[in-house]
């Protein structure tokens, strides 16, 4: 499989956003399900201030608030947009926003509020966790020019 520049994957992106309204992703092609990954892979989601009790993961807390956000959100792929949506708007006036960009970046707080909710689920009461959503770069597969200014690899003398 080749790797995929930026604007391909947010191409596939717009292409699989098109191709799956209304269907479930089990019937999504290899094109779209690639895209939802890229798009999982955009957004970081950890939970922050929880001391875990036995039995609780909040690996599955994590979890359960992506599903929750992706699905108060219309779908994954709708997650980093909202986010970038959402941070624009705290970045910003509001007679900044067009209405697209203020309509998205209310609908990031309706559906963290229920991401929240579903996502601390099952967990013991914690007045103090809370859930930490973080747009991730793509990494950069490295350059041809990168690859040729690295130094070559030492050997190991000591083992």
């Amino acid at each position: 499989m080749k790797k995929r520049t930026r604007e391909e994957v947010f191409a596939a992106i717009g292409a699989a956003m098109a191709e799956t309204r209304g269907r479930t992703l089990d019937k999504i092609d290899h094109e779209a399900d690639a895209a939802v990954t890229a798009a999982r892979r955009l957004v970081s989601i950890t939970l922050q201030d929880y001391t875990p009790y036995p039995g609780a993961e909040p690996g599955d807390a994590e979890w359960r608030y992506r599903l929750a956000l992706e699905r108060a959100l219309h779908g994954p792929l709708a997650v980093p947009g909202a986010l970038r949506a959402f941070s624009l708007a705290q970045d910003s006036s509001a007679d900044e926003l067009t209405e697209s960009e203020r309509a998205l970046a209310e609908a990031w707080i309706s559906a963290t509020a229920k991401a929240r909710a579903e996502g601390m689920r099952g967990l013991a009461d914690s007045h103090t966790a809370w859930f930490e959503v973080r747009s991730v770069r793509p990494v950069a597969p490295p350059t041809a020019v990168a690859v040729k200014q690295m130094p070559p690899a030492q050997p190991d003398l000591f083992h």
